[in-house]
């Protein structure tokens, strides 16, 4: 290790960047003056010096791996957090800003969507999916769950960075008219009697108006917040669209809208098992997009895991 070649050699090899993460190790003699200096200069993570038994050896490795797993968790759970809370500002902006009149810019989400993706990109769908479980109001809960199924899918499926946000976007939007609903329909701990679904029913064309009339939005999200509730064989609504008139972007939020659903708690029901969800969306035949149903198999129960 006293070689000057030696040393530059190992700290090239170290500085790749696939090593950037590793844990190393350096078995230093007794003897060796200026071995940990050395080794602490060329990144180790843990010098041990010869000789040793090696259970204490083991012990040694266990605990330094269990205390950088802490941070790397650490450090997740801060990017998911701050995703998490990056759709919250939007919701808030959506909820209780409508409601008070103010309106909601393109700009407003553009702001935390990126944020949101990161989260979901770095932490994972179960982790989020964790963060968003401990949120207290049911309505935001469900949107928060419906974004993180929608990116996660769209992870899945290969899409770009920006579709991803594109996508992020469109599903933190798709409930936005729920914002005009009577909180009486909206919390109601219960089934909703007929004309309180007829009711319920009226968000997507008021989240779609509320948009219009802001202007500024992209077609798609557009598109989702009016349409994510129509299915492939003419049962959706608001506009009983089928098959074509449908797009793969709206298909997708829907899958995830009524998959989240499901596994969903409510304050009248526990959330089911995510296999039981899945066969509940496989037994709505051709309702639903078959080749992006199977595509989200991947999604949906990898969460469960």
């Amino acid at each position: 290790m006293t070689d000057i070649d030696t040393v530059l050699g190992l700290r090239r090899q170290f500085e790749a960047p696939a090593a950037h993460h590793a844990p190393r190790y350096f078995v230093i003699g007794a003897d060796r003056h200026h071995g940990g200096t050395q080794a602490r200069a060329l990144g180790a993570s843990m010098t041990l010096f010869r000789p040793f038994a090696p259970e204490d050896l083991l012990g040694d490795i266990s605990a330094d791996c269990a205390a950088s797993f802490s941070v790397e968790l650490a450090q997740i759970d801060d990017v998911v957090c701050a995703g998490v809370d990056a759709a919250h500002r939007v919701f808030l902006k959506i909820f209780e800003g409508l409601k008070a009149g103010q309106g909601l810019s393109l700009e407003d989400v553009l702001e935390q969507e990126e944020v949101i993706s990161n989260a979901l990109c770095k932490g994972g769908l179960q982790r989020w999916l964790e963060v968003v479980s401990l949120h207290h109001n049911s309505t935001y809960r469900h949107c928060l769950s419906v974004t993180g199924f929608a990116v996660a899918f769209a992870q899945h499926l290969g899409f770009s960075s920006r579709d991803q946000r594109r996508l992020a976007r469109a599903a933190l939007l798709h409930d936005l008219g729920k914002a005009c609903i009577p909180l009486s329909i909206l919390d109601k701990p219960g089934r909703l009697t007929e004309p309180e679904m007829a009711e319920m029913q009226r968000h997507c064309k008021l989240g779609y108006d509320l948009l219009l009339q802001q202007g500024g939005f992209p077609s798609e999200s557009l598109d989702v917040v009016l349409h994510h509730h129509e299915l492939l064989d003419g049962s959706g609504y608001p506009d009983r669209l089928s098959n074509t008139q449908i797009s793969d972007v709206v298909r997708m939020v829907t899958i995830a809208d009524i998959y989240s659903a499901l596994i969903e708690r409510r304050s009248y029901r526990a959330g089911m098992d995510r296999h039981e969800a899945f066969l509940v969306l496989e037994s709505m035949g051709g309702k639903l997009d078959r080749d992006l149903l199977r595509a989200f198999r991947g999604v949906a129960l990898g969460a469960a895991t």
